[in-house]
């Protein structure tokens, strides 16, 4: 997974770690593995657009890398629409 981030790698590190695990229905705890360049494109395009920001809270774009090592795919977060006053 490439990350393009204004976030310090410890932050990076902290806030991508609430993900690692998640619970199944069954309320088994599963290992999920979002940095797989197979998992993170589909799970990007398959959540909720709240679940999408929270995931990429402070990264400007996310990649994965394909088999030859090159980035294969890309995404980048929408600009903010908020303003400040």
């Amino acid at each position: 997974m490439l990350v393009e981030s204004g976030r310090s790698l410890e932050e990076l590190l902290t806030h991508f770690q609430q993900f690692v695990t998640l619970l199944s229905p069954d309320g088994e705890e599963w290992f999920f593995r979002f940095y797989d360049p197979r998992v993170l494109p589909v799970y990007l395009e398959s959540v909720t657009p709240e679940e999408r920001e929270q995931f990429c809270a402070g990264v400007e774009r996310l990649g994965t890398i394909g088999p030859e090592l090159k980035p294969v795919w890309w995404y980048t977060r929408a600009p903010s629409t908020a303003t400040e006053n």
